[in-house]
């Protein structure tokens, strides 16, 4: 699509230094080997006069400074990580017509940066590529493996790169990851790390299991397309509101998020996901390396009559999660799957995600002055027409009106039903909320959006009710249906858990919603096959349940000796005579 150059960047005579993973390491290594894309990026304009020879001294720097970015990864029963003393980057240098404009850089940029991260043995986690109008370099693109930096380290190395371009000076480096393993290891960690296991097996034992099940399953979940939201009058009510309450202003809008989102499913325990840069210790301050995390809190609102006790409620739980965000990764995955057989659901979903940028990197900016991620290109590029849309945000999510002021933006991958990000809380409110298109229409995120918006206007004024939330929004409850019952404190749909039987098991079955004081419904399971048992078939349940969001296994199976005549008549599967009958679940 554009003329590329090519121009090798070579380094050399570096150190070289081998040993085991940080737990941020094999956090996000496990996750890249599932085949998720873990590649974070930016993009930096660059001083008049910048040359490709000074583009390749700085990365040069950087490479010496910074282990992470010439550390390879062995993968096998103990993997491992791999410093490179000697290697070689290839910049591309890709030639544009002018006017240089964002979708140009959206279109350079997914050039070389749509084919992820895979190889993590020998490919160098760290990809650099120069725009250039009229032969004129006007800005750099940086990638970076995410099993390598998270999103802090990703705008130190991006600040450092504009220092050097600039000819200022740089601070010494932080701590390489290899060094940091001290502190990890240490014995205060270690007694944080089996605090944060128990804390986390509390969670996923009582969280609500699905807020928002898949309802339109030929869609491609994958790509979710954003729609950024900017609203002025939105930040100065977090001003007022944080100021009477005693909270900050992230504190304000996850509050907001989850007193609208418990009002519009119906269900006033709210689990949140919440990533977190974990920067919390001194030695984390200038760490270029994956320390980067998901946090998970869950706020119940049931005994919260306002808006105000909510946030107080939303502040305490937020900072339990956020202090339990350093765990054992493989410690947190058995548990996961310990917890999904037992529950019956798949592993741990990311149902709703509050992701605060607002404050990454550097200090709060001034009045008409971009935040950082709008800087560094973190926040998403518009949708300048509805044929350039990828995936989900076609030209049916186009042609849907955001509001005043807001804009839909290119479909990006998430793992996550509905995710919002904040940008900005000062000056002006800069969000982005990435809704899953098999769960969400363009109408319902528009709407979603909008009410964020209203309540926290309305929350800037004076405390509010709850029960008022829906009048102040004008948000209608989502609608389940008729074949949606409350199960283990989340929305099933009865049909997908008969088709999940019905897969494992064959036609010859038939799941019932049981009315139980505890979960809400149970769910029995009938089949008429024998050759089954109930440890059986709950195993293959679960081995199916990975591509089936929001389906549950039955919580109990009757094996029964034969098939009724009608096989959809309940009544008449409780009348056949029953072979076995169990949870199919080992005793705790």
């Amino acid at each position: 699509m554009f003329p590329v150059q090519h121009v090798p960047i070579r380094f050399s005579g570096l150190p070289t230094r081998a040993g085991p993973l940080t737990r941020g390491q094999a956090n996000l290594l496990r996750v890249m080997l599932t085949g998720t894309p873990v590649c974070l990026d930016a993009v930096l304009p660059v001083p008049r006069g910048t040359e490709p020879a000074d583009v390749s001294a700085a990365v040069r720097v950087l490479l010496a400074r910074h282990e992470s970015l010439r550390t390879t990864y062995r993968v096998g029963d103990v993997p491992s990580q791999v410093v490179a003393e000697a290697g070689e980057l290839v910049m591309s240098v890709v030639e544009v017509a002018p006017p240089i404009t964002p979708q140009l850089l959206e279109d350079v940029r997914r050039i070389h940066w749509d084919s992820p991260f895979t190889d993590a043995e020998q490919e160098l986690p760290f990809r650099v590529a120069a725009v250039s109008a009229d032969g004129v370099l006007s800005h750099v693109v940086l990638a970076l493996s995410h099993v390598a930096a998270d999103l802090a380290a990703l705008t130190i190395v991006a600040g450092e790169l504009e220092k050097l371009l600039t000819g200022q000076p740089l601070s010494a480096p932080g701590p390489q990851p290899l060094d940091f393993l001290t502190v990890e290891n240490g014995a205060a960690m270690r007694n944080r790390l089996r605090t944060s296991l128990r804390y986390w097996e509390t969670q996923l034992r009582t969280t609500p299991h699905s807020l928002f099940p898949q309802r339109w399953p030929e869609e491609d979940g994958r790509l979710h397309p954003g729609l950024l939201v900017r609203s002025a009058a939105a930040a100065k009510a977090l001003d007022r509101a944080s100021r009477r309450i005693g909270a900050s202003r992230s504190a304000v809008a996850l509050t907001a998020l989850v007193v609208l989102v418990a009002d519009y499913v119906g269900q006033p325990v709210c689990p949140v996901t919440m990533p977190s840069a974990n920067r919390f210790l001194p030695q984390t301050r200038d760490y270029v390396g994956q320390l980067g995390s998901d946090c998970f809190t869950r706020v119940d609102l049931r005994g919260t009559p306002t808006f105000d006790a909510a946030a107080r409620a939303v502040r305490r739980e937020s900072i339990r999660g956020y202090w339990h965000g350093w765990f054992d990764t493989d410690e947190l995955w058995r548990l996961y799957e310990t917890v999904a057989t037992e529950r019956g659901l798949h592993a741990h979903a990311r149902e709703l995600v509050f992701n605060d940028l607002s404050g990454v990197g550097s200090a709060t900016a001034r009045p008409g002055e971009a935040s950082l991620p709008e800087r560094y290109g973190l926040v998403g590029t518009p949708v300048v027409a509805a044929d350039r849309a990828t995936g989900a945000a076609d030209g049916a999510w186009a042609r849907v009106s955001p509001g005043a002021g807001n804009c839909w933006l290119e479909a990006e991958p998430s793992v996550s039903r509905l995710s919002v990000d904040l940008y900005r809380l000062d000056h002006e409110l800069t969000a982005a909320f990435w809704a899953d298109p098999r769960c969400f229409t363009a109408a319902e995120t528009v709407a979603l959006a909008h009410a964020f918006e209203a309540l926290l206007v309305a929350a800037g004024d004076d405390d509010l009710e709850l029960c008022d939330v829906r009048s102040v929004t004008g948000l209608a409850p989502r609608v389940q249906g008729d074949d949606w019952y409350p199960v283990d404190s989340g929305w099933v749909p009865l049909s997908c858990a008969r088709r999940l039987l019905a897969d494992v098991v064959g036609d010859d079955s038939f799941v019932a919603a049981v009315p139980d004081p505890r979960l809400g419904h149970r769910l029995i399971g009938y089949l008429g096959d024998g050759s089954w048992t109930p440890q059986a078939v709950h195993s293959a349940c679960v081995a199916a349940l990975e591509d089936r969001p929001g389906a549950m296994t039955p919580h109990t199976y009757v094996i029964c000796a034969d098939v009724p005549e009608d096989r959809d008549d309940w009544d008449a599967w409780r009348r056949q005579p029953v072979r076995a009958t169990g949870t199919g679940r080992a005793d705790r």
